[in-house]
């Protein structure tokens, strides 16, 4: 026995799920938020200023009422003092996914 479904009904039930979940909107950007982060490290110790501009991205995306925050890419890096082999100044700027909506703010 083969059970039937019209095209409607699929529809109408790919909806229903969607819907609550709120992260499968039709525009394909529904449902998350990237902020864009920067800072800049003097010499080779930059996990400090990396730590504090990954919980500014946390705070941001807490803010916006999500979970929590990702790196979307890879960090993208400009040395702004010396050359590429000694460099004195880098500037970094990060793209985090805000993700997890279980807290999500109604507007």
């Amino acid at each position: 026995m083969t059970v039937m479904i019209s095209p409607i009904r699929t529809v109408l039930i790919a909806m229903a799920i969607c819907v609550p979940l709120a992260g499968c909107g039709l525009d394909g950007n529904a449902g998350y938020k990237v902020v864009t982060v920067s800072y800049d490290y003097t010499g080779k110790d930059k996990s400090a200023p990396a730590w504090r501009a990954f919980m500014d991205a946390l705070d941001r995306c807490h803010f916006a009422g999500y979970q929590d925050a990702q790196p979307a890419a890879a960090p993208l890096q400009q040395c702004e003092a010396g050359d590429v082999n000694n460099c004195a100044k880098t500037h970094v700027s990060v793209d985090y996914d805000c993700i997890g909506m279980g807290y999500q703010i109604s507007s």
